[in-house]
């Protein structure tokens, strides 16, 4: 609700109130709105289009691509890898380590859990978690899906094992869990 009021408060063309667009798009979604998330997603995307703002744009397109995706529209994935690679340089020539993080997280998931790929799933989630590492936002997420990456991939089990009782020591309770299921 905060993230809702904080948008009426700020004037359409402000870059703040396009990320803000996004992050209630992901708030909604997490909390099972997934049809008010995709509008603030295309709201995003439409807003950041009007302002000229392609970091804007990129971000709020990747997030709508990711849910549309978790939906099993078809084609999506494509779409996702696509704006993946337009987007990484965009993110990093900006230094924002949230956008990477999310992107990384969700190339994770499409890799590990739509195509069984999980050497390549364990790459994105690694860079995941070293962006999401330098921001304020939780790992857990990060934590399962390199555990899950490991477990299910060509790791080798001793390597493997190694690696999920490294991820414990970031791992809060719910963490901790998660990757002692794989481990």
């Amino acid at each position: 609700n905060l993230l809702a009021r904080s948008r009426s408060l700020l004037g359409p063309a402000t870059a703040t109130r396009r990320d803000l667009l996004t992050e209630l798009g992901l708030v909604l979604w997490r909390s099972g709105d997934v049809a008010g998330a995709e509008r603030e997603f295309e709201t995003a995307v439409e807003s950041a289009g009007r302002e000229g703002d392609r970091r804007a744009g990129l971000r709020a397109r990747t997030e709508l691509a990711n849910l549309r995706l978790r939906r099993a529209q078809e084609g999506v994935a494509d779409e996702l890898f696509a704006l993946a690679t337009e987007a990484i340089p965009v993110f990093e020539q900006d230094g924002d380590d949230r956008a990477l993080g999310r992107i990384w997280f969700a190339l994770a998931t499409t890799y590990g859990g739509l195509f069984c790929r999980y050497g390549k799933a364990a790459e994105a989630a690694a860079r995941a978690h070293a962006h999401f590492r330098g921001t304020d936002w939780p790992l857990v997420s990060c934590l399962q899906e390199l555990a899950a990456a490991v477990y299910y991939g060509p790791t080798p089990v001793p390597e493997a094992t190694r690696r999920c009782r490294e991820l414990l020591q970031e791992a809060d309770r719910s963490g901790e869990a998660q990757i002692l299921a794989y481990i």
